[in-house]
């Protein structure tokens, strides 16, 4: 299996029940890695959806407003965010100006493994089943959220790269944070 370069989306297709319907890599590596341009969706935003997989994001160049559940939140070149699973969510540039972003959208076996095993019982299923984390804005005046943004440029450089063995790095990563 040989990584892509990074893609960008163009729109969200969702169902009736606004679930995304965008298939993620493959079901041996479930994950997908974006360079968007926001502005350059057919709806000049990421509309409201939500999807089963765990997204980070890093805003690479202007300022996005992320909306999920009841709040907005302003990100600015540097900053990021984490989505949890299932949670209803959209972004748009902010102030109208121009803005990129890098998206890592995974499945949780990513991390999780096996069904049962030790690392989806006692770290994925405690984060993904928590009903009071919907998703987190990510900043570097935050230690472990400055950790976090690092380890999430590192996954994504790693996945562009393509080198050989990049899946074990880019999941290394992805357990890290």
């Amino acid at each position: 299996m040989k990584g892509d370069t990074a893609m960008q989306l163009r729109e969200i297709v969702t169902d009736a029940m606004q679930r995304e319907l965008t298939p993620r890599g493959t079901p041996a590596f479930p994950l997908e890695m974006y360079h968007n341009t926001i502005s350059e969706f057919i709806t000049h935003c990421v509309p409201w959806h939500w999807h089963s997989e765990i997204e980070l994001g890093y805003i690479l160049k202007g300022c996005m407003m992320l909306e999920y559940e009841e709040c907005t939140v302003r990100l600015s070149e540097g900053e990021g965010f984490f989505i949890n699973s299932s949670r209803l969510h959209a972004m748009r540039p902010a102030d109208g100006g121009p803005c990129e972003t890098m998206n890592i959208v995974f499945n949780a076996e990513i991390v999780g493994g096996a069904p049962h095993s030790v690392y989806v019982s006692r770290y994925v299923l405690p984060l993904v089943d928590d009903s009071g984390v919907g998703a987190v804005p990510l900043t570097e005046a935050e230690a472990w959220q400055s950790e976090i943004l690092k380890r999430m440029r590192e996954a994504y450089r790693t996945y562009c790269e393509a080198e050989y063995g990049f899946e074990l790095r880019v999941r290394n990563a992805l357990s890290e944070i």
